[in-house]
């Protein structure tokens, strides 16, 4: 079978896979046959939005996944484009797979990192609690024993639980102390190499900040804003997707506002609706209409972003 026919193939089941059980049982048989060939041409396929691919794959998956090896599993997680709701469930499947495997804890915990952004990718927020925290129990344990043994792991863990805790519901008082202390191990590595963690920092202190106002402790919460903004106008300097300084700069206005600094709320709001109007003329689904602007309403690149990298190069030594 050539690429060219098994692609043809493949996206006319795909498009027939929710309508048609036959469908559905030669798509997963026609995977099982090939999945180191044909699965990455159903991930295409997916992100051309061919068809209910993403669920097809992921219940092909869980029939085949036992015939597939540690390093088959990585090796096409590693190929899911990170961070696209296209092949969300497949990316699930993957890791809930690898996870049942035997890996060391630092695999494991780069494993439920991956999940836990998943999870929050498909807004299963609640899911992604338990699973983030046993990331978090996990790095806990080098980072007791040497604070210097990948630090941002942990921070990464602690700031996506704080994520999952505020997007599912609990009390806004949970996340505050989950945050406070992301923020406090992402300054030393944010300082040591600004070029690979502000941006992680930045992140970081909008969602503290947004906590802290949440929780009427405002006058903490702007200076945190202050910072994310301060942080934020340097990224961005360097980057043309200026809508993550439209966002920060829409949670300072709000806590300017709480504390009825009126006049410098405004600018704040005037510096983000510069920033956003030409976004809103050029994808006016994705942005809210002037005057509807709040700091709660903007997409954030950040919060879709890519779970952390699964590298088959590296992956047999994450000890």
């Amino acid at each position: 079978m050539t690429p060219t026919s098994g692609e043809l193939l493949l996206t006319r089941l795909a498009l027939s896979a929710s309508r048609s059980p036959q469908a559905h049982a030669d798509f997963t048989a026609l995977l099982a046959e090939a999945p180191d060939t044909l699965l990455p041409v159903a991930f295409r396929i997916a992100l051309e939005g061919s068809g209910p691919v993403d669920t097809a794959i992921r219940d092909a998956l869980a029939a085949i996944a036992a015939d597939l090896t540690e390093t088959q599993l990585v090796g096409l997680l590693a190929i899911v484009p990170t961070g696209t709701v296209a092949l969300a469930h497949t990316a699930e499947t993957f890791t809930r797979t690898l996870l049942q495997r035997p890996c060391t804890d630092r695999q494991r915990s780069l494993l439920l990192r991956h999940l836990g952004r998943t999870l929050r990718g498909l807004g299963r927020w609640e899911e992604a609690v338990p699973v983030l925290e046993e990331a978090v129990r996990i790095l806990r344990v080098p980072a007791a024993q040497d604070p210097d043994s990948h630090p941002d792991d942990l921070a990464d863990a602690l700031h996506g639980l704080g994520r999952a805790l505020l997007c599912s519901g609990r009390p806004w008082k949970e996340a505050e102390p989950v945050l406070e202390e992301a923020v406090r191990i992402l300054r030393v590595p944010a300082a040591e190499d600004p070029d690979t963690h502000q941006d992680d920092l930045a992140h970081a202190l909008h969602h503290l900040g947004q906590t802290l106002w949440q929780s009427h402790r405002t006058e903490e919460a702007l200076v945190i804003a202050e910072e994310a903004v301060q942080l934020r106008r340097v990224l961005a300097a360097e980057d043309p997707d200026k809508s993550t300084l439209a966002h920060v700069l829409l949670h300072l206005g709000d806590t300017l506002t709480t504390l009825g600094e009126c006049y410098e709320a405004e600018t704040a709001a005037e510096e983000a609706e510069a920033i956003l109007s030409p976004l809103r003329a050029q994808y006016p689904d994705d942005y809210p209409s002037e005057g509807t602007l709040t700091s709660a309403g903007i997409p954030h690149a950040r919060d879709v972003a890519g779970p952390p990298r699964i590298d088959p190069a590296t992956w047999p030594q994450a000890t």
